[in-house]
């Protein structure tokens, strides 16, 4: 049936269309790791650049996350009470508490996310961030977002819907 061979031609179609874009992807990834900077093409972008500065990605709808420190009080009341009259109770014990903190990643603001070739760039409706690329110590790649680590400052996560070992690679 003609309908049927037409569905058959286009699933083995778009096949062929993943298989390629991998392969180039796949291909851009190992250039842009041993290196060559050649593997990115600049962008048209509405962010102002300095002189010779050229932007090569740019990712919508990024969360930056944060360690932030968290507080907790632990404890509680220690005794009992009796009755003296109705309504009245007397406690005989104490309350003894301890605070606990520990590091928590926060939503921090959402936001635009863009590499140029001097610094990556993430544009946030409360918070933004520009940090020069020469200053970035290392950047750990997942599969839905980075983390990079500058001297000095907090660790930044960015996620979203974003190739990190792709952008990390670009860093």
């Amino acid at each position: 049936n003609a309908e049927e061979m037409k569905e058959s031609i286009d699933s083995y179609f778009n096949q062929v269309i993943e298989i390629i874009n991998g392969a180039s992807r796949r291909i851009k990834l190992t250039q842009l790791k041993q290196g060559n900077a050649a593997a990115l093409k600049a962008i048209q972008v509405s962010l102002l650049l300095g002189k010779d500065e050229n932007c090569y990605i740019k990712v919508d709808n990024v969360e930056l996350y944060e360690d932030r420190a968290v507080r907790d009080t632990v404890g509680g009341y220690n005794g009992f009470s009796f009755r003296v009259a109705r309504g009245v109770s007397y406690r005989i014990g104490g309350f003894g508490a301890r605070g606990e903190s520990h590091m928590e990643k926060r939503l921090i603001d959402k936001g635009i996310f863009y590499i140029t070739d001097k610094r990556y760039i993430f544009d946030g409706s409360t918070k933004n961030i520009e940090g020069e690329l020469k200053k970035v110590i290392s950047v750990e790649a997942y599969s839905d977002g980075i983390k990079i680590s500058r001297a000095n400052k907090r660790d930044e996560v960015f996620a979203g819907d974003m190739d990190g070992e792709y952008i990390g690679a670009a860093i």
